[in-house]
């Protein structure tokens, strides 16, 4: 399985490329919303999951998901995010799919949700 993560922190976007590498996921990042658009372009037929941070500094993560799903409408996605959902105003037409996991998250929280909406998306 190969997870795409779309984070502008650094930190974040390595410490998740480690939990994700470790539990034996193929992993490719990117570290703007152009950049992971890019990556998803060229590699879309081989990725099956985003792991996609809500605001990114060049773009925010829905439009992020919504130019990658006019590529490949039944990826998976997690959107992630430091404030809770509560105050995210989450469009209906990307809901399929999609579940949200806050930051920080522990690693099991992370795997586990890869591995749900893997389980319900193949």
């Amino acid at each position: 399985m190969k997870v795409l993560i779309i984070d502008d922190e650094q930190m974040i976007l390595s410490l998740a490329e480690r939990i994700l590498k470790r539990e034996g996921y193929e992993v490719i990042t990117a570290d703007s919303g152009g950049a992971g658009i890019e990556v998803f372009k060229n590699q879309s037929d081989t990725i099956d999951c985003l792991l996609l941070d809500l605001t990114l500094d060049d773009m925010h993560g829905f439009d992020v998901l919504r130019e990658v799903r006019s590529i490949k409408p039944s990826i998976a996605c997690i959107i992630s995010s430091g404030q809770g959902i509560e105050g995210i105003d989450f469009p209906a037409e990307l809901r399929k799919r999609t579940t949200f996991l806050e930051k920080p998250y522990r690693s099991k929280q992370l795997t586990a949700m890869i591995e749900e909406l893997l389980a319900v998306s193949s």
